[in-house]
């Protein structure tokens, strides 16, 4: 088989890159002969050239799962994080035609976009993203896009894992303090920090190890006190939903989408791992009569990355 039947699909994010080699059966399938995986291709986070040869293992590794050489496809889609301005987009296509990727076409995009096209091949909807940080953005039929949130930890990712496991964190400290509500969280952080008494909390979170990532990962403890019925972790949980609804409330707004005709394309390791919790978002919607056509869980948002690749053939 040559390249030429081929397409690549790349989700580059800031933890990990996941390149899927795919041959085009229809502008509306595909089959995955091959996939490979590499260290974080967020270019603003690891810069270009480290992020450049993740994509480049990635790659490798898609055609040596598939049994092939590396060859050039017929088109290749890069989503990538941190890819949202029209130089960071130029430099990848660059780098692309460079490497001889692909003989016909190259789309470079940001991370969410293709989260849509994996629930719908025509790319019209809404993607919800809740993982280590946040972000809604939605797609109409002629290619505009609106997002909401994704502001970073400084400023907004609400109802991110990194958020809700700071407001889990404060909570506890408070509830040590006696300035807030008595909560199980305290006594489940300090267990699982390793902190004898409240006080070394302060010395494991400031800990140079503690990076974002890993703070985010604190957030299933909010989750688990919340199953329990802890009326504090319940709270921050729902906040968590209702903001994350917020955004998808106001992408809607935005860009004038009707949801019953429309997807919402959920994706993101908090609202994959955390059963339920996209329920409590979808009720949130409810709640303002915002009802989906479609609503899908995404977990391998590089689908999306191959079928837009696909789309550019046609």
């Amino acid at each position: 088989m040559s390249g030429e039947e081929f397409v690549l699909g790349i989700d580059g994010g800031g933890t990990s890159t996941v390149a899927w080699l795919a041959s085009r059966e229809s502008r509306d399938g595909f089959e995955t002969f091959g996939d490979g995986r590499a260290g974080p291709s967020n270019l603003r986070v690891v810069g270009f050239d480290q992020a450049s040869r993740n994509v480049e293992t990635a790659v490798l590794q898609a055609f040596e799962s598939a049994g092939m050489v590396k060859c050039p496809v017929s088109a290749i889609c890069l989503a990538m994080a941190g890819s949202d301005r029209t130089a960071e987009r130029n430099q990848w296509h660059s780098w692309v035609q460079a490497r001889a990727f692909a003989s016909r076409q190259v789309v470079v995009t940001n991370d969410a976009v293709p989260v849509i096209f994996a629930a719908d091949p025509r790319g019209e909807g809404v993607a919800l993203i809740a993982g280590t940080g946040s972000l809604a953005l939605g797609r109409v039929d002629d290619g505009t896009t609106a997002r909401a949130g994704g502001w970073g930890p400084l400023i907004g990712d609400e109802g991110s894992g990194y958020a809700i496991a700071i407001s889990g964190l404060c909570a506890a400290t408070k509830a040590a303090d006696g300035r807030g509500e008595s909560t199980e969280l305290l006594a489940r952080f300090c267990q699982s920090l390793d902190a004898e008494e409240p006080s070394q909390i302060i010395s494991a979170i400031y800990s140079t190890s503690f990076d974002r990532p890993r703070i985010a990962s604190l957030a299933s403890i909010v989750f688990d006190a919340s199953a329990q019925g802890d009326v504090v972790a319940c709270d921050i949980i729902d906040r968590a939903a209702r903001d994350l609804a917020l955004m998808v409330r106001a992408v809607i707004g935005r860009l004038e989408i009707d949801p019953n005709t429309s997807v919402l394309a959920i994706t993101g390791g908090v609202a994959l791992n955390q059963p339920g919790f996209a329920d409590q978002i979808l009720r949130h919607l409810r709640d303002d009569s915002i009802i989906f056509a479609k609503t899908s869980l995404e977990p391998y948002p590089v689908a999306g990355a191959v079928q837009m690749a696909v789309n550019a053939l046609a």
